[in-house]
């Protein structure tokens, strides 16, 4: 595809192709969408409503049926007619006939491409929203600001692909309004390049609530908490969106103690609340263990009527289970049914489920929570891997083997891939239940095994007695240069009157600069009665 400059010589009503700027990542329209339609004379400013058209389609079979009406009747033919047809199958993502409709038009104007590639913008198939987006351009119509707002959507994660889009915009002169500014700002930020995404946010004349909120929600996702504490001072009016947007961050960064002094400062200036607000206000609650701020919040979710909004009650769930009472959480899981319609399966009902499932396994009620994991899976609900690694806590203190190999099946089964948390539950559960050989087959099954991992097969080793080649395994993992937490406290323990284990702790504290950590394993070792051995080095 080739992106034609626009200019006073070269009118907007002829292929554009003498001043280009190439973008290979977009495929070239095919000639069957090049030819130049014969205007349908008479028709072009015809307007539907006159013609007794609905405003709102109800469904697909509606469309349908009127479209069926129309070309019997002859006026599809009409410009605004088949505007409207068009507009009405891409609402409903009937894209497949809606490319039918726009070929079969005897006349297109920008609307009709807009149409098309905001359509494909917002049902995700950013490739298809280019090639027209290039097909457009190619005929010599001018794209308007909704056009290239679409087009900028299709160039998420294209980072060369946008900035093309964006230097057409740029070489051509063509203005720019803050709908389009913002779009521009929107792909930089999602694409990571915050740099380029701070510089079109400084040069932009007219800011809206829209970009300052984009440009806040940027530097969070980059980790720079401090830029956008910077910038929401900053910003004069700020609305409950960009309270929001700026408490989920902090909560991202895992700054819940200044998330919290915001929502005071937000109910100190009068903000109104919304379903989401309170619920980053449970998720710092839970996050902080503050349950009577919980409780208080809870209240304000009754006062306000939110307790009825999924996204709310989930996050209510939560807090209760991971400030430990999950007697309150299993309560309100419990009247769900009675007060709310559920959607069976949603992914609030899951995480609810898996919510419970957490808060049992934490207040070891291993029954409780195996119970609820069970009827997931009776019931197909699609288990995550949290949940998974939680029940097979369950099955590690419950010595409940059996369950726990099935669940390593259905793990295999449903695909997920395992990672370091997950196979060091297993491998915990092995060993707890009387199979150190699966335990370490597990261990082994992982490439990447950081010091969790470790930690887990060496204790699995102590537990069974093996404290020889638990030693061993903590040695090998010092050779691979993983450095322990607190598995030198454990080897210690172990084998108490053994200079190994002192030897290789002592080593491990001297290569870290703490010497007084090496100082004092000396000294236990002279307490406990252990020698080294003579000519060994503290040093590796």
């Amino acid at each position: 595809m080739r992106l034609g400059r626009l200019t006073r010589s070269n009118p907007i009503n002829r292929p554009l192709h003498r001043r280009s700027l190439s973008v290979t990542t977009i495929a070239s329209p095919s000639s069957q969408h090049h030819r130049r339609r014969a205007p349908c004379n008479g028709t072009r400013n015809l307007n539907p409503k006159p013609l007794g058209f609905i405003e709102k389609l109800e469904n697909e079979s509606a469309i349908e049926t009127l479209h069926g009406n129309l070309i019997k009747s002859g006026t599809i033919a009409h410009l605004d007619v088949g505007n409207f047809v068009l507009n009405g199958y891409v609402k409903f993502g009937i894209l497949g006939v809606a490319l039918k409709v726009f070929d079969e038009m005897p006349e297109r104007d920008v609307r009709s491409w807009t149409i098309l590639v905001s359509g494909c913008a917002r049902a995700g198939l950013f490739g298809m929203g280019l090639r027209w987006f290039g097909m457009m351009v190619g005929e010599g119509v001018a794209p308007n600001g909704f056009t290239l707002s679409s087009a900028m959507k299709c160039c998420s994660g294209l980072v060369r692909v946008g900035r093309a889009v964006h230097g057409w915009i740029v070489m051509n002169g063509i203005g720019m309004d803050v709908v389009l500014e913002n779009s521009v700002l929107d792909f930089y930020v999602k694409c990571g390049e915050i740099r380029r995404a701070r510089r079109v946010f400084e040069l932009m004349g007219v800011k809206n609530t829209i970009t300052w909120n984009v440009m806040i929600s940027g530097y969070v996702q980059d980790g720079d908490a401090e830029s956008s504490l910077e910038l929401f001072r900053r910003l004069p009016d700020k609305d409950t969106e960009t309270w929001n947007t700026m408490i989920s961050g902090l909560v991202h960064n895992g700054l819940e103690r200044t998330a919290l002094e915001l929502l005071y400062k937000m109910v100190k200036v009068g903000v109104c609340f919304s379903d989401y607000t309170l619920s980053m206000a449970l998720a710092v609650v839970s996050r902080l263990m503050l349950m009577e701020l919980g409780r208080q919040i809870h209240a304000q979710m009754m006062r306000l009527e939110f307790f009825d909004n999924e996204f709310a009650r989930s996050s209510l769930i939560d807090m209760y289970s991971k400030c430990n009472n999950v007697d309150k959480a299993s309560c309100i899981f419990r009247r769900i049914p009675d007060n709310v319609p559920r959607r069976q399966n949603s992914m609030t009902d899951i995480f609810c489920l898996s919510a419970m499932v957490s808060g049992y396994v934490k207040s070891r009620r291993w029954k409780d929570a195996i119970e609820i994991f069970c009827n997931m899976v009776s019931k197909g609900i699609d288990v995550d891997k949290f949940t998974m690694t939680s029940i097979i806590c369950s099955c590690a203190d419950f010595g409940m083997l059996e369950l726990g190999q099935q669940i390593h099946s259905l793990v295999l089964k449903r695909g997920h891939k395992l990672d370091a948390v997950l196979c060091s539950s297993m491998v915990d559960m092995y060993s707890k239940c009387g199979s150190l050989s699966d335990a370490y087959l597990m261990f082994n099954q992982l490439d990447d095994q950081n010091v969790f991992l470790w930690t887990s097969i060496i204790c699995a080793f102590a537990l069974h007695g093996r404290e020889r080649e638990a030693v061993q395994l903590f040695e090998s993992m010092r050779s691979k240069g993983i450095p322990p937490n607190e598995v030198g406290a454990k080897l210690l323990e172990l084998e108490p009157l053994d200079q190994q284990p002192y030897v290789l702790v002592s080593d491990l504290s001297i290569a870290g600069n703490k010497w007084e950590e090496s100082a004092g394993l000396r000294h236990l070792m002279q307490k406990r009665g252990v020698r080294k051995q003579a000519g060994q080095s503290w040093t590796s």
